[in-house]
């Protein structure tokens, strides 16, 4: 069975030194194998986050815009683009020039060039999420783009998101800033490693770094979490149909929990690990279940 975990999570449970390259050869002597590193922001290349300046009609196409777009540059970028979600002041995801896309979030990747749409030239392209391997982060319908104002509460977003921080996201990045280094994602390597049938607990973060802070002699750090004692009265009514195939089954219920979209930190994780995130109730089991392999 394999396993795909983010080194850069993994140093949350044991003090880690050196590259993952060097801890691949080594935990893969003496324990659970690491079969290939994966770098974390493989897709992100050239992508950095644009803040949208101006937004014109396009004088030949109804459907398509032209958004002059600050990346960084001494002058904003010309970009032709279709989203229906373009708004002024609005942070957004910019391929350049030499970056790879998948159009429409299909097929290979394909290098982004230098173009002229119907009569107006394109110097980029501001992506939708799938277009850029973020497609399991970021839902968006056909043809929007990655707002990401609004998604990290970065500020202004299509639909007038009021200036917060969400995550552990900074709350004004640069434009022309890499968007792998904004979302903590350059320099984290995914390691798919093989665990055997009979290593079940080294399926789960914990499990795993145990293992690693033995064979490389290295600082466990994680700590036991502290039970969290039930307030109130009100019980809840568990009824077991058959108590010979299940002897004993718990149930807790939790009031106060507002249903919505997770932290980016944890998306993160839960995507580094092949996990697609759905909403906080659900992350939060996978994210347990990962950690704990339970």
């Amino acid at each position: 069975m394999n396993s795909l975990v983010s080194y850069e999570w993994l140093t949350h449970y044991v003090k880690l030194r050196g590259t993952p390259e060097e801890f691949a050869k080594r935990m893969s002597l003496s324990g659970p194998a690491v079969e290939r590193l994966l770098p974390a922001d493989a897709e992100l290349a050239k992508i950095v986050v644009g803040r949208i300046k101006d937004i014109k009609k396009h004088p030949n196409a109804d459907k398509l815009r032209i958004v002059m777009t600050d990346v960084g540059a001494k002058k904003p970028a010309h970009i032709v683009c279709g989203g229906t979600n373009l708004a002024e002041g609005q942070f957004v995801a910019v391929a350049l020039i030499g970056a790879k896309v998948r159009w429409h979030g299909k097929g290979d990747l394909v290098a982004l060039e230098p173009a002229e749409i119907r009569g107006e030239k394109s110097e980029g392209m501001i992506c939708a999420a799938d277009e850029i391997g973020l497609g399991g982060a970021f839902q968006n319908a056909e043809r929007e783009i990655l707002d990401l104002g609004k998604e990290l509460g970065w500020g202004v977003g299509a639909h007038g998101d009021a200036p917060r921080r969400k995550g552990g996201l900074p709350s004004a990045p640069t434009p022309g800033a890499p968007l792998a280094d904004i979302l903590g994602l350059a320099g984290d390597v995914i390691m798919d490693i093989e665990v055997t049938s009979n290593r079940v607990d080294a399926m789960g973060m914990v499990g795993l770094a145990r293992e690693a802070a033995t064979i490389l002699d290295r600082p466990f750090v994680w700590k036991e979490p502290k039970d969290v004692k039930a307030k109130g009265k009100e019980k809840v009514a568990v009824k077991v149909a058959t108590k010979k195939l299940c002897p004993r089954y718990l149930a807790v219920r939790i009031d106060g929990v507002t249903v919505g979209s997770s932290p980016w930190w944890m998306k993160r994780r839960l995507l580094a690990a092949g996990i697609r995130p759905i909403n906080v109730i659900v992350d939060i089991t996978n994210y347990v279940m990962l950690e704990q392999a339970q």
